[in-house]
């Protein structure tokens, strides 16, 4: 009975005490304990065929029992909770940016959009590219799905796009014939409407450039709005993140294949397939953002014979075709777009890793991100015939420019100040905005180290401290002259 009371989580204790009448005196309620004891046991998560499952299974037999009744009879080591994974705790919601029918209702933004649109998807069609792929555009009264159709016209890639928009829109450069005669076709087609909708990529075009910056901030005005969709597990859609990863459609055949060819392992080189895929999971831990960099730069050095820094990045360079032709090769599919170390670390990280947790895309957005990852031969601006993905990813507003240690630690401060402004203002409101600038220094060497001091994580500030020193020298070696 005592190795069962101590069992009990504090949860359960809180939800059983409280009661106001228990303050004046003791009170025995044995159905409630037995309720709340039960809420608790139905809320863990056990892995399946697992000790935990068992006792869980073991407990809910016995369900029918009084509480003293139980816990007499079993013994205290079946009502251990089970570790708490928490994978339900703070669930997040899909942060992709979509032009919505609700924000091109605004009149500001494209007024006779919905006459557009159909032109737009029509001359795109007839140059080879479903456009609406997966969407419901057979009446003008579903406006969500044009909506995405007109998203898909923007984001196309410069080898699909019959108008190039991205390569002209918002920019003074001069361009090629090439691009010229794209522009002049798109006048053609919307004839007197060119102007708005030119207007309305650009608008389009700096929302999405900001938020690949951190610096788009939701508002009523913006064109686009963030998804907010609840993902599900990552389990639960695991051919669509694989689809992602390999840019094609993955079924459950090529899912089969793909646990094939992990189980064997074929040698390229010095390591098999799943280890150059780790090894690509390993390097972009240890670089993180600067990974793209580090590669290009051992590159170079190579190319203008000097010393290279890092050997193994190069020989993961030269392997990574070679692997992703192999897998390409088994899967029946094209490996120019997954021919690289971050797609091939997220496969690793998808068939290796135990995959727990929710996804960052909800359904429909990863649904999307496989159609504008799909490889199609186009034609570029030489008139040759190549392959390359239909469009861009969905823009996502993922990016924090602070920790969010330092981003609460700021807030605070930003609390302090608008305090201290506020005895500063007028006595009579004037109307008007008032704007406080601040100047931010980053200082990227002593940062890391620090960041992880005020975390009071000391293993890591030595981690990150001795780290700087190395990228630190490297800095200094490039300003020393020759």
């Amino acid at each position: 009975m005592v190795g069962h009371v101590s069992n009990l989580q504090l949860r359960v204790l809180r939800r059983y005490f409280d009661d106001e009448a228990m303050q004046s005196s003791d009170t025995w309620y044995p159905q409630k304990l037995h309720k709340v004891f039960y809420r608790n046991v139905s809320a863990m998560h056990c892995k399946k065929g697992s000790i935990d499952k068992q006792n869980q299974i073991t407990l809910f037999s016995h369900r029918d029992k009084s509480i003293i009744e139980l816990f007499e009879t079993l013994a205290p080591e079946i009502s251990i909770p089970a570790f708490e994974d928490q994978n339900n705790r703070r669930p997040p919601k899909c942060q992709s940016l979509l032009i919505t029918a609700e924000a091109m209702k605004n009149e500001k933004h494209l007024p006779r959009w919905t006459a557009i649109v159909p032109k737009l998807v029509e001359e795109i069609q007839n140059h080879g590219i479903d456009i609406g792929s997966g969407l419901d555009l057979s009446s003008i009264k579903n406006e969500q799905q044009w909506a995405q159709a007109l998203q898909r016209c923007l984001e196309l890639s410069a080898l699909h796009d019959p108008f190039q928009l991205r390569a002209w829109v918002g920019k003074d450069k001069e361009y090629g014939e090439f691009v010229s005669r794209a522009k002049e076709r798109l006048a053609k087609l919307l004839n007197g409407q060119f102007n708005a909708f030119v207007q309305f990529a650009q608008t389009f075009y700096q929302e999405t450039n900001a938020s690949r910056s951190a610096l788009w901030f939701s508002s009523p005005e913006n064109l686009l709005s963030v998804c907010n969709t609840k993902p599900p597990h990552k389990a639960n859609q695991f051919n669509e993140l694989l689809s992602g990863a390999l840019s094609c459609e993955v079924d459950d055949e090529k899912v089969g294949v793909l646990k094939e060819l992990w189980q064997e392992n074929p040698k390229v080189g010095k390591r098999g397939v799943k280890g150059w895929c780790k090894f690509s999971a390993d390097c972009q831990k240890e670089y993180g953002n600067a990974l793209n960099y580090q590669m290009k730069h051992n590159r170079w050095l190579k190319e203008n014979k000097k010393k290279v820094e890092d050997k193994k990045l190069l020989e993961l360079d030269e392997a990574t075709s070679k692997v992703a032709e192999l897998i390409a090769d088994r899967l029946g599919i094209s490996a120019k777009r997954f021919s690289n170390i971050f797609d091939l670390a997220k496969l690793y990280n998808l068939l290796e890793q135990d995959p727990k947790g929710f996804s960052k895309n909800c359904r429909a957005c990863t649904k999307e991100n496989q159609w504008r990852s799909t490889i199609h031969q186009g034609t570029d601006y030489k008139g040759r015939v190549q392959e390359g993905a239909f469009a861009l990813r969905l823009p996502a507003d993922t990016t924090r420019p602070f920790d969010g240690l330092l981003s609460r630690l700021m807030d605070k401060q930003a609390y302090k100040i608008a305090l201290a402004k506020i005895e500063q203002l007028p006595a009579e409101p004037v109307g008007q905005i008032i704007t406080i600038p601040i100047i931010l220094e980053e200082n990227r060497f002593c940062f890391t180290a620090d960041l992880h001091s005020i975390k009071k994580n000391s293993k890591k500030s030595q981690d990150s401290a001795k780290k700087a020193e190395q990228e630190e020298g490297k800095w200094l070696e490039k300003n020393r002259p020759y």
